[in-house]
C-alpha cells in the first residue's frame, strides 16, 4: 500500500480535477466500460458529496456521480455530529460523521459509511447500480479522521470493504462477495498544518484485499455495488477506551485505476 500526501486543494483545482475525471468517465461509457465494451482502466466511483434536497429519510447524502450514501452503527455507539450541510462537506472536501463509545468495543461493535455505486445506465440513483472495475488493479481513496486533538483515544484503523452481489436483509446484511482491507491512518489523516481538512490519499492494490471466497474478487471487480469504510471493535487499542474516543470518519474521493 502506498500513501500519497494530500493537503488542502483549492476549489478551482478541485473543480478542474473533477471535471477532467468526469470527462474521462463519460468517455468510458459512464460506468467503467469504454464505448467498444472494454472495461475502463479508470473508474471514478465518487468525486464529491452533497445533501439530498428535501430528503425526509435515507439517503440524505449522495455522491456527485449519483451513488447513495448511508451511515450505519451498532446500537451501543453514539453519534455526536457530522458534515451535515453542503458547507461542511465542501470545507472538509469529504463526507463524514463522528461517533463515540462509552464502553469498550468488541468485534460486534462497528460504525461507518456505505457509498453505493454511481449511476450507470439508469436515470435515477438506486442501491442496485454496479460498476465494472475488472480492468483496474488499485483503489485510490481519501480517508481522514477529523476529530479534535483532545480525543486521545480516537480510532486510527479503518476497515475498507468492496461488496458485490445481492445483500441479505436484517439482521445479517451480508454480501455474497466481499473483500476487506484494514488501513491504518497516517499522520496526515488528522487535521494539521499539512492537511487542514484531515485527509490523506491512499493507493491500495486490489490484490491486498482479503475476500470471503475464492471467486469473490472476480465478482467484485465485474460488478462492484458499494464501498464501505468502517471502524470495527478490537481493530486497534482505542477499542478498549470508554472516553475521549470520538472518531470523525471522513471519506473523500474514490476511484479505481490500472497502475504499477
Amino acid at each position: 500500500m502506498k500513501k500519497i500526501q494530500f493537503g488542502y486543494v483549492g476549489k478551482s483545482v478541485m473543480a478542474a480535477t473533477v471535471g477532467i475525471a468526469a470527462t474521462i468517465i463519460a468517455a468510458c461509457g459512464g460506468g467503467g466500460s469504454t464505448s467498444a465494451g472494454t472495461p475502463s482502466s479508470f473508474v471514478l466511483f465518487a468525486s464529491m458529496y452533497h445533501k439530498v434536497v428535501g430528503a425526509k429519510a435515507d439517503p440524505f447524502v449522495r455522491t456527485t456521480e449519483g451513488g447513495n450514501v448511508y451511515e450505519f452503527k451498532h446500537a451501543a455507539i453514539g453519534r455526536s455530529w457530522g458534515t451535515d450541510t453542503d458547507e461542511t462537506i465542501n470545507y472538509r472536501q469529504a463526507y463524514g460523521a463522528q461517533w463515540y463509545h462509552v464502553a469498550a468495543m468488541t468485534s460486534v461493535h462497528h460504525y461507518g459509511l456505505a457509498i453505493k455505486a454511481p449511476i450507470t445506465n439508469s436515470t435515477l440513483p438506486t442501491d442496485t447500480n454496479s460498476v465494472d472495475i475488472s480492468n483496474t488493479n488499485n483503489l485510490i481513496i481519501q480517508l481522514g479522521n477529523g476529530a479534535g486533538a483532545n480525543n486521545t483515544n480516537t480510532h486510527t484503523k479503518y476497515t475498507i470493504l468492496l461488496n458485490a452481489g445481492t445483500q441479505t436483509q436484517a439482521p445479517e446484511y451480508a454480501w455474497p462477495y466481499s473483500c476487506t482491507y484494514d488501513q491504518t491512518l497516517g499522520a496526515n489523516s488528522r487535521p494539521g498544518d499539512l492537511s487542514p481538512a484531515g485527509l490523506q490519499q491512499y493507493k491500495i492494490p486490489l490484490s491486498s484485499f482479503t475476500c470471503n471466497s475464492a471467486s469473490a474478487l472476480a465478482s467484485v471487480k465485474s460488478g462492484l455495488k458499494e464501498v464501505v469504510v468502517k471502524v470495527v471493535g478490537g481493530s486497534d487499542a482505542a477499542s478498549a477506551s470508554t472516553t475521549l474516543n470520538d472518531t470523525l470518519v471522513l471519506v473523500g474521493h474514490i476511484a479505481f485505476i490500472k497502475a504499477e
